[in-house]
């Protein structure tokens, strides 16, 4: 939410691209398939550059690099509660069906 990308239901089988502060309102937050490959190509250049993945940075010398992402081959396994459900949780954390304490009660 804080990068304007959609809000995805966690059954969703797909891969969310957000750009990290973008300069032009053009590129925008991508949903790929979670099938696909992406492949991300940074050209030689003579700035630093740092790949950061999973909390872990790596510096990248001054040369082309080509970083492919793709779906693991194991799932990742989260526990639920049983009394809760996404979108009550959406309800109560984005206030939404919320009335304003401005509005005029009718």
């Amino acid at each position: 939410l804080s990068l304007g990308g959609p809000i995805m239901m966690p059954s969703s089988a797909a891969f969310l691209l957000s750009p990290i502060a973008p300069h032009v309102l053009t590129v925008r937050p991508m949903v790929i398939p979670a099938t696909a490959t992406i492949t991300a190509r940074v050209p030689a250049t003579d700035s630093h550059l740092v790949i950061l993945a999973d909390g872990q940075a790596f510096p990248v010398a001054n040369e082309a690099v080509h970083v492919n992402l793709r779906r693991g081959a194991l799932p990742v396994r989260l526990v639920r509660r049983a009394d809760q459900h996404f979108f009550d949780t959406l309800r109560n954390k984005l206030l939404w069906g919320a009335h304003s304490r401005n509005q005029a009660r009718t």
